[in-house]
């Protein structure tokens, strides 16, 4: 009996541990992919060509951060929108100012392009955007978590949670019964008063819910 309890608890402090880890990583998740973009300091993108290798892959996430024209610098890698007629938006490095000021213009090249951009690009927005940051891979995890074959085993990996909180919730109500049953009291003549029933509950665990970031398609190959 001792033994079977030993496994009990050990199993009780293992899935608490990984619960913790669980939670932990999707409200970092949920707050770095949804929340912070909408507070307009920065914006994620998920890079989908090599033209910037090895600076970033294609799977990769780029965190942008605001950048104003006269800041611009050559060397800087910015997200801006191609002038090319469409809505394609790339992420490659400056290469020249053409012409400084609040509003520049310039040209960009990504790293791995044997040329240049086949365009002067102008900033016509408020602000450029500039990679600070990448996140290697993770534009992967985002992808499949966006599949619908991904919700699926998400539900299943679900139910397997609340399966295993179940377990714990009884293993946690059976222990104190089978110590307080292996614990004889000191005897008594007196017969003990009925003991009076009383109600429990438990308090629920809440589910960090599931971040869905929009990526945003960067990078000409």
């Amino acid at each position: 009996m001792l033994h079977l309890r030993t496994i009990r608890n050990t199993a009780s402090i293992a899935f608490n541990a990984l619960a913790t880890v669980i939670s932990i990583v999707a409200l970092v998740g949920f707050a770095v992919f949804a929340i912070g973009p909408h507070t307009g300091a920065y914006r994620t993108l998920s890079i989908l060509s090599g033209s910037m290798t090895p600076a970033f892959a294609p799977g990769d996430v780029v965190i942008d951060t605001p950048l104003q024209g006269e800041d611009l610098r050559v060397g800087q890698v910015i997200t801006y929108q191609a002038p090319t007629g469409g809505n394609e938006v790339v992420s490659h490095r400056v290469i020249e100012i053409v012409k400084a000021g609040d509003r520049p213009t310039f040209r960009t090249k990504g790293d791995a392009n044997p040329a240049a951009d086949p365009w002067t690009a102008k900033m016509n927005d408020d602000r450029l955007w500039r990679q600070r940051l990448v996140i290697p891979r993770a534009g992967h995890v985002i992808g499949a978590l966006r599949r619908s074959a991904a919700s699926r085993n998400g539900a299943f990996v679900a139910l397997a949670l609340l399966v295993l909180m179940g377990l714990r919730s009884i293993w946690s109500k059976d222990t104190p019964a089978a110590d307080a049953a292996e614990k004889p009291g000191p005897s008594s003549d007196v017969s003990p008063a009925p003991a009076s029933s009383a109600l429990s509950a438990e308090p629920t665990r809440d589910a960090a819910p599931a971040s869905d970031p929009k990526p945003v398609a960067v990078g000409a190959a």
